[in-house]
């Protein structure tokens, strides 16, 4: 981010389909990979790009297995490592293949949930919600988020998990102006399963539509400008919220299709980026990944596109000028700022999107470095504060979000960031 402009970057692909080969020498994804980074590097060098985060938008694994997150945390790391970013800036949502499909087929309990929660209607769908809710903290057990351990396992450290018990993810920017830049994470495989590939009697395979909750929608606040990430697009919504989420997020990201896609209007741009690896024996393979940059400029929104699509002849990332304007290697789209500032709602004028960002940065820093540690260790860094009894330590990802919040709430964090660096200090003199 240069010093002119509060100005943000980010990676942004999804469809990674991470599976058990996916690290053999001789999977052909490794060169494909490769060449992304190395395209990347050069992107970066040409365009005199800073990136802040990186994006994804779904499906990082194949089949919801803890061995393919192995293989994309290394991936992952290294890609960090290439954009010189913090971990704590990787932001992603779950796809249907980072459901594992079998935890439906072996437990009757989750697929009923799932059903239950497919066949009702709108009213319903919350109503149930809630139960589960209430259930999962009774007992517990997450029926409806069973089958995405392998993600949560992986994403717990990013902050990208998902559960009953909580919403969609959020992380305020500071931009120009007073406004704020605020990325969103939308959960769209609450009821995903072996039941997405049904097909008719003709062999053809039937659309099945996700559930998601008006819940999952942002709600307007003032000078606020919402980037939604999404892997399934809108049209796969059981629900009719694509006007709603039109007249509340001016940046819509979904995955998922495997075809890139962009539609703009007055109020909101929307994209869909393609698989980044894509099964090969689609038709129309062509894998994809994108540059986004967003900033406000002469009191407009300015969110610019930098297309990467893979060249079969060429084996390697080339800019997709389809996608671009005249003359270009990058497109630029330009939204009012009408509609966002015309909403105040009470008390929330005066917000400081700067130290929101301070103390979510220090919960993301926390989370991983908490993921990092082993049971033991985190026993015996967070049993020494009172404030902790009664919760079980081991069990991350159910009781994640209720540490930060007591750390937060008794001021620990700095406290307990500073423990955990001297324990690690002691370990490698």
């Amino acid at each position: 981010m240069d010093n002119e402009m509060k100005r943000y970057t980010f990676l942004h692909f999804s469809d990674i389909h991470f599976n058990k080969q996916s690290d053999s020498i001789f999977s052909p994804d490794r060169d494909l990979r490769k060449e992304m980074l190395n395209d990347i590097e050069q992107v970066i060098l040409k365009k005199e790009l800073s990136p802040y985060g990186i994006i994804i938008c779904g499906d990082i694994a194949f089949s919801g297995q803890e061995n393919e997150y192995k293989i994309a945390d290394e991936f992952l790391e290294t890609l960090t490592g290439k954009l010189k970013i913090d971990y704590r800036h990787v932001f992603c949502v779950p796809g249907n293949h980072d459901v594992d499909q079998s935890v439906a087929k072996k437990f009757v309990s989750v697929y009923a949930v799932q059903k239950l929660l497919e066949e009702a209607d709108e009213n319903e769908f919350q109503s149930y919600l809630v139960k589960l809710k209430e259930e999962t903290e009774q007992q517990k057990v997450d029926l409806l988020y069973r089958a995405l351990k392998g993600y949560n396992d992986f994403t717990g450290r990013y902050m990208g998990n998902v559960s009953s018990i909580e919403g969609p993810w959020t992380y305020p920017l500071e931009l120009e102006d007073g406004y704020s830049l605020c990325l969103y994470g939308i959960n769209s495989t609450i009821i995903s399963n072996a039941d997405d590939h049904r097909k008719d009697d003709n062999g053809k395979e039937v659309l099945r539509k996700m559930r998601l909750g008006n819940h999952q929608i942002p709600s307007r606040e003032n000078k606020v400008i919402y980037m939604t990430i999404c892997h399934h697009p809108i049209q796969d919504w059981k629900e009719d919220l694509g006007q709603v989420l039109d007249d509340r997020a001016m940046i819509q990201l979904f995955g998922h299709r495997h075809v890139q896609t962009l539609e703009q209007n007055e109020k909101r741009v929307r994209i869909g980026t393609g698989a980044l690896q894509p099964d090969r024996r689609e038709e129309g393979w062509q894998p994809r990944y994108n540059f986004l940059e967003v900033c406000i400029e002469h009191s407009k929104l300015r969110v610019v596109l930098y297309p990467r699509i893979w060249n079969k002849d060429l084996h390697k990332f080339i800019c997709e000028e389809s996608f671009c304007d005249s003359g270009k290697e990058r497109k630029e789209i330009v939204l009012s700022l009408e509609h966002v500032e015309n909403f105040v709602p009470e008390g929330m004028a005066d917000i400081n999107t700067s130290n929101i960002r301070e103390t979510d940065d220090s919960k993301r820093e926390l989370v991983y470095k908490l993921w990092s540690l082993q049971n033991h260790e985190r026993e015996s860094v967070l049993r020494q504060y009172h404030e902790f009894d009664g919760i079980c330590l081991n069990d991350l990802n159910q009781n994640i979000v209720k540490i930060l919040n007591i750390a937060e709430e008794s001021k620990l964090l700095q406290k307990i960031l500073k423990d955990i660096g001297q324990r690690q200090t002691n370990i490698n003199k």
